[in-house]
């Protein structure tokens, strides 16, 4: 077998089975995906070749809820968006999200090997989709799922961007979501390290003044209850 053979098998099985989901393939990558409630849900699965065989690696489940990431993203200073993407709004592994029929890494030699591949990645997706992809497009579920991290801790989850963006991504999340315990204490973490960070990398200090420009101008715009981006507290 080689890698397109693979796939073609795995998206005749889907398109078969799981019609509710698209596949496409990005090199070596499988990324399997639907829109549940205006929310992109995707699952990304690498499969790397070796000599005799293939092997198909751990699942990413991502969603992306392009409405949170517009309302993010007007908070954004143009010089701070070089620090952002809005590739997905949030990522899980298997285990993070405490999921009962997790793929490890499988190896694929024969078509029978993807057959077998396939009925487990109907089980997984079906887990996935009821206990992440649903739930999660809710910001209230979403919000809680990342106050369930301390700030000491917050590099577990996963936003997308690169820092400090993606820590502002998750103050936004926590505070859209009314996590207001959690989002103080994501402030003040972030304010320390921002503060700190010129000290520890004195050839960014430059950065560092606009990392703390742009924190304080979000902690403003989302402490004066900006209608347009806490809506869902008053649903």
């Amino acid at each position: 077998m080689n890698r397109k053979s693979i796939f073609r098998q795995i998206q005749n099985f889907i398109s078969e089975n799981i019609s509710t989901y698209d596949l496409t393939v990005l090199e070596d990558q499988l990324i399997i995906t639907r829109q549940i409630k205006g929310v992109k849900c995707s699952l990304n699965i690498r499969c790397q070749g070796f000599v005799v065989e293939y092997l198909m690696g751990y699942p990413v489940n991502l969603i992306k809820n392009i409405e949170l990431e517009k309302q993010f993203e007007l908070l954004l200073l143009d010089e701070m968006k070089k620090y952002y993407n809005d590739d997905f709004t949030f990522g899980g592994s298997s285990a993070s999200l405490g999921l009962t029929s997790p793929i490890a890494d499988v190896r694929i030699e024969s078509e029978n090997d993807v057959i077998g591949y396939c009925k487990n990645l109907q089980r997984y997706i079906s887990e996935v989709e009821k206990e992440f992809f649903y739930p999660m497009t809710d910001i209230k579920n979403l919000s809680a799922y990342i106050a369930k991290f301390s700030y000491e801790n917050n590099l577990k989850v996963m936003v997308g961007s690169r820092f400090p963006v993606m820590t502002l991504k998750k103050m936004f999340l926590l505070r859209v979501g009314n996590q207001m315990e959690r989002y103080n204490e994501y402030k003040e973490g972030l304010f320390k390290q921002i503060e700190s960070f010129p000290i520890r990398k004195p050839k960014r200090a430059e950065e560092a003044k606009l990392f703390m420009e742009n924190f304080e101008y979000i902690v403003k715009m989302l402490e004066i209850q900006n209608p347009d981006l806490l809506s869902s507290e008053e649903e």
